[in-house]
């Protein structure tokens, strides 16, 4: 879908320190009904919850959450419970809360010389997933300058698939997003049938950081990073959820990809599992 130009504004990470923040307006307008943000007094947009806790393994502190036992020991990503701590969406991963997020294992296909390093949380009070991605690459390149851009598939870029349920299919609780490396996006639904709902949008923040200058072969670059946190089409997650989901991140232009769980992006039957844990306060 097409939206506005990015602008920027304070961002209070729940509830705590601030950061200067990329926002797409339109996304933004549907944040505040649907992402948990609401409007400070100082005119910063605050997420609606004061995190409390620390982040880290799974417990029965939460009374009514039972993890779902991934079925014959497939390979499972744990998606741990923001409990605590302040995210600035900036680009570069530096906050020490990252620390106690599980990172993705490319195990299904790594292709280039070093694994990216990738986190993701869930927030229990919104809904939201947070994301953080660094990735080494000696030749950057993204040639899509906008949202929603078709020249996306030809850069650097991250995109991950997650489903509402565990059976592998594109339906209505699956989204498909993209990331590249000079902090675009490209988000779908799927409806029904199976077909890509492009009005649908998830990124709700996305700010990125290359370590080197885009899009020019005659230097060596060092690579890029970014931050992100969107909402899901299977909201409102149950904690101890689990879900079928890919991650893939693509080197251009040497066509080189680290896959998560398969060797293909689109192959649903090689889908890994996520579960999103229970909080642990």
């Amino acid at each position: 879908m097409q939206r506005g130009l990015a602008t920027t504004v304070v961002l209070s990470a729940l509830g705590m320190g601030s950061c200067l923040m990329s926002i797409d307006p339109l996304v933004d307008s549907k944040a505040a009904g649907t992402g948990g943000t609401s409007l400070g007094g100082d005119g910063s947009i605050e997420p609606d919850h004061a995190a409390g806790g620390s982040a880290g393994a799974p417990t029965d502190a939460d009374a009514g959450c039972t993890p779902t036992i991934t079925p014959g020991g497939a390979a499972t990503h744990s998606i741990r419970a923001l409990d605590s701590g302040s995210i600035s969406i900036d680009g570069d991963c530096s906050e020490p809360i990252w620390a106690n997020a599980d990172t993705v294992a490319f195990n299904g296909q790594l292709q280039s010389s070093e694994a990216p390093t990738l986190r993701m949380f869930w927030d229990p009070k919104t809904g939201n997933v947070y994301g953080c991605l660094v990735v080494s690459d000696a030749n950057l390149k993204a040639l899509a300058n906008t949202n929603d851009n078709p020249d996306i598939y030809f850069d650097d870029r991250l995109e991950y698939y997650l489903d509402g349920d565990t059976v592998p299919s594109l339906d209505p609780e699956t989204v498909k997003v993209y990331i590249n490396a000079a902090g675009n996006t490209m988000d779908a639904q799927f409806d029904s049938t199976g077909e890509q709902d492009s009005k649908y949008v998830s990124i709700l923040g996305l700010a990125a950081k290359q370590n080197g200058t885009l899009n020019q072969e005659a230097d060596t670059d060092v690579g890029w990073s970014a931050e992100w946190y969107a909402k899901v089409p299977f909201a409102p997650i149950v904690p101890g959820q689990l879900t079928r989901c890919e991650f893939f991140v693509a080197h251009e232009p040497e066509a080189l990809s680290d896959v998560a769980f398969g060797t293909q992006i689109n192959s649903l039957d090689t889908f890994g599992y996520c579960r999103f844990e229970c909080p642990t306060e």
